[in-house]
């Protein structure tokens, strides 16, 4: 979360929704807003009045950084995937519609995600969030 709330996600993972919600980790439903969609660099800020959790602080990563990828692959389960960062590196890339170039900030992680991840917070040992899970490169 954000903050209070609110929660971040993919642009992606929300794009074309008519209706939005989010499970809390008891299970319960909760309808959620779009509030904020940034194609470009795949970002979804959602508002979910009754959600009752506390925020995460944000931190930077770093090459060398380790931590876990909260997703639920393949529509799945919440699954739990280390990661590590290889390389904080700024890519040329298009937005979720293919459409433009631009540059933004990437991660590069060794992990083992896959589809059904995107939008899945990169925790932290600490608890902070480093990123978001926005796409996977199956050849590597």
């Amino acid at each position: 979360m954000l903050a209070p709330g609110l929660v971040v996600t993919n642009a992606h993972v929300v794009a074309g929704s008519d209706s939005l919600t989010v499970t809390d980790d008891g299970d319960l439903d909760l309808d959620a807003t779009l509030r904020y969609l940034d194609i470009r660099n795949d970002i979804a800020v959602l508002s979910v009045p009754g959600l009752d959790r506390a925020a995460l602080p944000l931190v930077d990563a770093a090459e060398g950084d380790q931590g876990t990828i909260l997703g639920y692959p393949g529509g799945g389960p919440l699954k739990e995937q280390a990661y590590a960062v290889a390389a904080a590196t700024t890519a040329t890339a298009r937005d979720i519609y293919d459409q433009g170039r631009f540059s933004r900030r990437i991660l590069i992680l060794g992990s083992e995600i896959g589809p059904g991840d995107s939008g899945g917070p990169l925790v932290t040992p600490a608890g902070a969030v480093a990123g978001i899970a926005f796409g996977i490169a199956p050849d590597r």
